[in-house]
């Protein structure tokens, strides 16, 4: 996620969670903050404990502005 704090991506974690949890499942959630190389790191780290699935979650900060 890029920030825990944004509600779009609390409210996804949540259901997420409340889903996976019905199925047995834990939830591993890291917050990269938008950088990059956070993202990199949590993918390895993930891979490395050999998780059954990766969900990403972005929302882009560029617009563009109609005239």
């Amino acid at each position: 996620m890029g920030s825990i704090s944004n509600p779009f991506f609390a409210e996804t974690a949540e259901v997420i969670i409340e889903r996976a949890q019905e199925l047995k499942y834990d939830v591993i959630v890291y917050n990269t903050g938008h950088k990059d190389e956070n993202l990199e790191q949590a993918i390895n780290l993930l891979i490395g404990k050999r998780v059954e699935g990766i969900i990403l979650t972005s929302v882009s900060k560029n617009y563009t502005e109609k005239n």
